[in-house]
């Protein structure tokens, strides 16, 4: 099979070419993980400011899992949460 035997991508994949040639101009540095950034998050400029967004991140993890802060949805979320583990997700 060649490419022309597949149905086209759609707009706008088709009219900019292979989807990681919508990464080509940015700098590798600016990338993350495996060099595709989907959200756009910056990357931390020092040790300090990574800090901050890892403390930021446990405490709004922390808010989502308290059934105070979170108590319209605490319960389908724990139950989600021990039957994922439960099937080994």
């Amino acid at each position: 099979m060649s490419p022309e035997d597949f149905m086209p991508l759609p707009h706008p994949v088709s009219s900019q070419g292979r989807p990681t040639d919508l990464f080509k101009d940015r700098k590798k540095e600016d990338l993350l993980l495996d060099g595709i950034s989907a959200l756009g998050i910056p990357k931390p400029k020092n040790k300090e400011e990574e800090k901050k967004w890892i403390d930021q991140f446990l405490s709004g993890l922390s808010k989502l899992l308290s059934r105070k802060d979170n108590w319209t949805f605490w319960q389908p979320l724990v139950h989600t949460l021990k039957a994922a583990s439960v099937s080994g997700l």
